[in-house]
C-alpha cells in the first residue's frame, strides 16, 4: 500500500498563539479501526473538502456519504460528526477560519459569506461543485499545500489571495447549485440518543441508562445506531469522551482531571483506551498538543 503521511502540512496567519486567522490542512491517515470523532469549532468556522475515504458524515438529522470534491461547511457552533470505516484512506483538505476578520474583503456586489451568513444552522452544508470549479478549487489547495514562501508578511498575502479566490469558487456553488447533493434522514430515535450522549455523556450514564431513557431495548437501538452510523452506541459514547478528553488536555487539564471531566470513571482503563485509540499516552497527547493552535 502506499505510503500513508499523516497531517502533511499546515499553514497558518494568526492574531495570537492559540488562535489562528486561518489554518489550511492537508491529511492524509489510515484508519486501522473503525472510529466515530465529534467536532465543534466554537471560536472558528471550517470548511472541509473531501478527497478520499470511506466516511459518513452527521450534520444535524441528515447523513452525508461524500464523493471526490465535495464540500462539508460548519458554522461556528455546528456540531458534526463522522464515521470513518476500517482500513480507509482517509484523505482532505480542512479550512479553519474567523469570517468576522474578512468582512472588508466583501463588496455591495459580492458577499463572500453567503454561505456562512444566510445560512441555516444545519442546512444547505453540503455544496458539490461542476467539474471545472470542482478542479480549480482542488489545484488551489493544493498549490497552498505546496507552497514555501518567503517571510511571515509573503504568506499571510499569499493565504488572503487563495482564501479569497476559494470563497468565491464555493460562494458561487451555494447561490448557484450544481446539483442537490443526495442525503439521508436519520431516525427520531437515533437523533435524540445521541442529542441525550451528547449532553450526558461526562455523567456516569451507560447503554443500560441511555436504553431505558430512550424507552427501548439495548439491542434494537444498538442495531438502529450500527445501521445509521455503522457504529454502537457504547462505540459512540466511548469516542465522544475521547474526544473530550483530548481537547482537554490540549488545553492543559491535568490527565486525572481530564479522564473524570469526560465520563471515564476508571482511570487505569481511560488510559489504556487513550493509548490504544490514540497510539500515545494522555501524557504524550498533552506534550504534543498543548499550546498548539
Amino acid at each position: 500500500m502506499e505510503e500513508i503521511r499523516r497531517e502533511k502540512r499546515m499553514f497558518n496567519t494568526q492574531i495570537s498563539e492559540k488562535i489562528p486567522l486561518i489554518s489550511f490542512r492537508y491529511s492524509k491517515d489510515l484508519s486501522e479501526n473503525k472510529v466515530s470523532v465529534r467536532f465543534m469549532h466554537p471560536t472558528r468556522a471550517e470548511i472541509y473538502v473531501h478527497l478520499q475515504g470511506d466516511c459518513t458524515f452527521f450534520v444535524g438529522d441528515r447523513i452525508h456519504r461524500l464523493s471526490y470534491g465535495d464540500i462539508l461547511i460548519y458554522n461556528k457552533d455546528e456540531v458534526h460528526f463522522n464515521t470513518i470505516e476500517k482500513n480507509t484512506v482517509w484523505e482532505r483538505f480542512v479550512i479553519f477560519f474567523l469570517p468576522e476578520h474578512f468582512n472588508f474583503i466583501n463588496n455591495i456586489q459580492e458577499n463572500l459569506f453567503n454561505f456562512f451568513y444566510e445560512r441555516t444552522n444545519y442546512h444547505s452544508n453540503c455544496i458539490q461543485l461542476p467539474k471545472d470549479k470542482r478542479d480549480q478549487l482542488i489545484d488551489i489547495l493544493f498549490d497552498v499545500d505546496r507552497y514555501d514562501g518567503g517571510n511571515q508578511f509573503q504568506q499571510d498575502l499569499y493565504l488572503y489571495k487563495n482564501l479569497i479566490e476559494i470563497l468565491q469558487i464555493i460562494n458561487d456553488g451555494y447561490l448557484h447549485p450544481y446539483k442537490v447533493q443526495k442525503s439521508d434522514k436519520t431516525p427520531q430515535i437515533v437523533q435524540d440518543t445521541i442529542d441525550y450522549i451528547n449532553s450526558n455523556f461526562s455523567t456516569g450514564i451507560t447503554l443500560d441508562t441511555i436504553a431505558t431513557h430512550m424507552n427501548i431495548s439495548k439491542s434494537y437501538l444498538s442495531s438502529l445506531f450500527k445501521k445509521h452510523l455503522g457504529v454502537s452506541p457504547y462505540e459512540y459514547l466511548l469516542n465522544i469522551r475521547l474526544e473530550r478528553a483530548k481537547r482537554l488536555l490540549s488545553y492543559g487539564e491535568n490527565i486525572s482531571d481530564a479522564c473524570y471531566a469526560s465520563g471515564f470513571s476508571d482511570y487505569s482503563h481511560f488510559i489504556q483506551f487513550f493509548k490504544k485509540r490514540t497510539g500515545v499516552t494522555p501524557f504524550q497527547y498533552k506534550k504534543q498538543h498543548h499550546n498548539k493552535p
